[in-house]
Order: structure tokens, then sequence, then C-alpha cells
């Protein structure tokens, strides 16, 4: 048994405490097994490469759905019938701009 630390007691002295390094080396493999066989999947998978025209198509698609889901909180707050028509206009845009780059509702 190995000794991890000494605990002090109010009158100056010192006591070692011990921990069982049994347990320790074992949570200690279990979680290098985990970040090995995680590596290993990410070889597994093949490697898309994607081309700059493509990046840009997935950028502003993301960018246009961020836009929508504020779009669509902003839609469920707003009373004002006035504000809802615009949100309402607004949402259409980014639907059909997302239509265009492929996007299925």
């Amino acid at each position: 048994m190995a000794y991890r630390s000494h605990q002090r007691h109010s009158d100056g002295s010192a006591k070692k405490m011990a921990y069982s390094e049994d347990v320790a080396r074992g949570w200690e493999s279990k979680s290098v097994e985990e970040q090995i066989e995680a590596a290993n999947e990410r070889r597994k998978k093949p490697e898309i490469t994607l081309t700059p025209e493509q990046i840009e198509a997935e950028r502003k698609r993301d960018s246009l759905l961020l836009q929508r889901t504020r779009i669509l909180r902003d839609l469920e707050a707003s009373t004002n019938e006035r504000y809802r028509k615009t949100l309402q206009e607004g949402l259409a845009f980014l639907e059909s701009q997302l239509k265009a780059l492929g996007w299925k509702p």
C-alpha cells in the first residue's frame, strides 16, 4: 500500500494517509482505454474533404438557420401585429434562401 499524503493534527503531528494504488490505476486505465477507443473510431471514419464552395455553403446555411431560430423565437414572443408580419416576411425570405441551399424543413 502506498502513502499519498499527510494529514496534520492539531498537536502538529502528521499521519500518513494510505490509498489503494490498484483502484487509482483502474480508474486511470479506463480513461486511457476510452481515449484510445475514441481515437480509433475517428480514424475508422472516412474523411470527407469539402471544397471551398461547399464550406462556404455550409457556413451560409448554418448562419441562415441561426437567424431562422431567432426569428421563430421573436415570433413566439411578439404581440405587435405589424412586427409579427415583418418577422413572418423575414422568415419566408430565410426559408427560400435555405431551400436554395438544399434545406428541407
